[in-house]
């Protein structure tokens, strides 16, 4: 028996992603936030990074979000959730789409060398990045959108 799934509004995903946004901006700043703490070892340059990149980070990020990351988000989201079948990894793989895309037009923008691109550390970070970014997709998707929805015992009831 096939079951239909409606698709969310576009308004309910550009919430999702301005959710999905403001989590992967907060995941960012703990990632800066350890490296930092990792880099110098020093717990008052990571509490530093926390406070000054909270608050003075947040204004640019909110800019970012509500004008960039959540109408790009809501767009590749609709677009995803159109094309494929409806599961609960279609917020990861757009967070971790989003994130990819900004990291290839980074390097694309800031390319001096593939050996510059290539550092073990750049690598690390990158990839904690985007999987940061998905996990954020993952979690506003599932949380906060509840979209597919898990059956629950009364929906299994109602087949009966």
């Amino acid at each position: 028996m096939s079951q239909t799934v409606d698709l969310p509004s576009i308004g309910a995903l550009y919430k999702t992603g301005l959710i999905a946004s403001f989590l992967a901006f907060f995941g960012i700043l703990m990632l800066i936030a350890g490296t930092t703490l990792l880099d110098g070892g020093y717990v008052e340059g990571a509490i530093g990074v926390l406070l000054l990149g909270g608050i003075w980070g947040l204004i640019p990020a909110a800019f970012i979000a509500f004008l960039i990351t959540a109408p790009l988000g809501c767009a590749i989201a609709f677009a995803l959730a159109k094309w494929m079948e409806p599961s609960q990894w279609l917020g990861a793989v757009t967070g971790g789409g989003i994130a990819a895309a900004f990291l290839a037009l980074w390097g694309v923008l800031n390319f001096v060398s593939f050996a510059d691109l290539l550092h073990l550390e750049t690598v690390f970070f990158s990839i904690a990045l985007v999987g940061i970014c998905a996990g954020s997709g993952w979690l506003a998707q599932r949380k906060f959108l509840d979209w597919p929805r898990a059956f629950t015992r009364s929906d299994i009831e109602a087949f009966e």
